[in-house]
């Protein structure tokens, strides 16, 4: 994952809502070792208002944002995901 946070947003291929979901799997393989990912999961309330809010806050980051904010975001997001499928914490 790119730490430019320039890069990341300007991207014209990628939607914001694609990238919420670049960046909550990457915390969810992370945090899972590599045995899940995003896809493995299931849809829920929580994984829909989790990407809306990380979709949001690409939408409104700038270059002075850090990317390790998003980051931070999509690792919470990814904790409360795992966590209701039963991985340990």
């Amino acid at each position: 994952m790119t730490s430019n946070i320039q890069e990341f947003l300007k991207n014209p291929i990628d939607a914001p809502r694609h990238k919420a979901r670049v960046l909550v799997n990457r915390a969810v393989k992370d945090l899972s070792g590599g045995a899940v990912c995003l896809n493995d999961l299931a849809d829920t309330f929580n994984l829909c208002a989790g990407l809306d809010e990380l979709e949001e806050l690409i939408d409104e980051a700038d270059d002075s944002t850090p990317m390790s904010e998003l980051l931070d975001v999509a690792q919470d997001i990814a904790e409360q995901l795992l966590e209701e499928e039963g991985f340990p914490a």
